[in-house]
């Protein structure tokens, strides 16, 4: 089996960590970019930092580097169409030679690739794509700490943004979802998940159960406060300036706060209910294997 994979250059804080915990396993990685270093909605971003760290983690020479018009900007496309238009290219280019392309972000990390790939092998061929649980990490407290979304009662909550691996050059929409069948991936016993409580869909199916330990870590909300503003102000999913605003303030205030926040997502109602302190050692996702 062969895994190809591509990112979308956003911001450093957590390549190294993201990378590492796949790069055993993939034979390509293709970074891409927006050739005039402007972000979906507009805004001048500085992409020297991101791409002298992602060299700085390849030492096997498994990435390219790849640019394009990806923030079109004045033509009526909105912030998701440019990131959904980014990741359709993206997926093009690391397609060739490819039976699956890995689409984690930059600031995801992947615990298990071993157990991704033992699924993987039990996908039928009519399956485009498979969903893999997430634990979203809000908040840093030190070196190891995290405030973790959970649920009400504080057990383990998932989220299901889009698959992490799909079939070569499939469709995209919203984002990396995917228009044909999917696998949908479940946590063994979890029953409170927003997407797991809704019955599936006609393109989706439910058959492989992983651990808890296994579930993408998502560290997208961790960082520091510059790159945090700089997020918000970029993000497709919270580009208007008062929410953007909203949000920043409520993070920057969490590691004083999060024990009252209650339902705290910035569009997403039922999504956060709480939070929890979370022990994750990330550095050792840091150390390539092969390095």
């Amino acid at each position: 089996m062969k895994i190809n994979a591509y990112i979308l250059a956003a911001d450093p804080a957590w390549i190294p960590a993201s990378i590492g915990s796949y790069y055993d396993i993939v034979e390509r990685i293709v970074v891409t970019y927006d050739q005039n270093y402007t972000s979906w909605v507009g805004n001048k971003i500085d992409l020297e930092p991101v791409l002298e760290v992602l060299k700085k983690c390849d030492p096997h020479n498994k990435i390219e580097f790849r640019s394009g018009d990806f923030a079109r900007l004045g033509e009526g496309f909105t912030p998701m169409q440019n990131e959904t238009a980014q990741r359709q290219v993206a997926l093009e280019w690391a397609s060739e030679g490819a039976d699956w392309v890995l689409q984690l972000d930059g600031d995801e990390v992947l615990p298990d690739n071993q157990g991704l790939i033992k699924v993987l092998q039990q996908i039928p061929d009519s399956v485009d794509g498979v969903e893999w649980p997430m634990r979203v990490l809000y908040a840093q407290v030190d070196e190891s700490k995290f405030l973790e979304v959970c649920n009400t009662d504080k057990r383990s909550r998932f989220e299901y943004p889009g698959p992490i691996v799909v079939r070569p050059n499939v469709k995209f929409e919203n984002a990396r979802r995917v228009t044909s069948r999917y696998e949908r991936v479940k946590v063994v016993g979890d029953t409170s998940s927003i997407q797991i409580q809704q019955n599936p869909g006609p393109l989706e199916s439910r058959t492989q159960e992983i651990r808890e330990e296994q579930a993408v870590i998502h560290f997208s909300w961790v960082r520091p406060r510059v790159e945090m503003r700089t997020k918000l102000n970029n993000w497709g999913h919270c580009s208007k300036s008062y929410k953007a605003k909203l949000s920043y303030l409520r993070w920057v205030s969490a590691p004083h706060l999060w024990r009252f926040y209650r339902d705290f997502h910035p569009f997403a109602h039922g999504l956060w209910p709480r939070l929890r302190l979370a022990t994750i050692e990330w550095k050792k996702f840091c150390q390539l294997k092969n390095s």
